[in-house]
């Protein structure tokens, strides 16, 4: 059950409502009602997919301003899918992460939304992601990261055989040398 108390008040640009609730994804700040969403999608940069690649580490976000205070200079940072973020992540898919009743109002308000941690085989992208929220409703906001490309190590076998071949190629150049010194001090004559 949600407890809350709503008030209504005038202001220059019209009535506004404000209500307090107890639970953190319930509460609508003054003069910012209905609320909006933000999705942040994360996405693999060749493919476009959904990254699903489980943590940890988990993908991590900061957003600033944070969307359920609007304090100046203040930042929100949100992880996918672990207890820690559970109380911001509506979304319990893998590569997304979905903040509900976040500050919003008709016009919209900015928010600036940066990756600080990859998931497992993939690198950051730190390219600040700029998006508006609108009363009611949802933007979206998407992460491409490149994949990262592992190279498997050499097979015992093809370790030996790459030993191998530079060994040939040394004796080649070897015989190659001691046969046209011969040459050179016979007088053009293979002795």
């Amino acid at each position: 059950m949600i407890v809350a108390a709503a008030l209504w008040f005038a202001s220059p640009a019209g009535a506004y409502r404000s209500v307090v609730s107890s639970q953190p994804n319930e509460i609508i700040r003054n003069g910012y009602f209905p609320q909006g969403q933000i999705l942040i999608e994360k996405r693999d940069k060749i493919t476009g997919n959904i990254v699903t690649t489980p943590g940890p580490p988990w993908v991590t976000f900061t957003i600033s301003p944070d969307p359920y205070t609007l304090q100046p200079g203040s930042h929100l940072t949100v992880q996918d899918n672990t207890v820690y973020n559970s109380k911001y992540d509506a979304d319990s898919s893998v590569g997304r992460i979905l903040l509900t009743n976040v500050s919003a109002n008709a016009t919209g308000i900015s928010y600036t939304i940066v990756e600080i941690v990859a998931t497992p085989n993939y690198t950051v992208d730190p390219t600040p992601i700029y998006i508006t929220v609108i009363s009611g409703q949802q933007a979206v906001a998407t992460s491409r990261d490149q994949p990262i490309v592992k190279v498997p190590a050499a097979t015992q076998f093809g370790t030996w055989f790459l030993v191998g071949g530079f060994a040939i190629l040394i004796m080649i150049s070897l015989v190659w040398r001691i046969r046209s010194n011969k040459i050179r001090g016979s007088g053009g004559a293979v002795q």
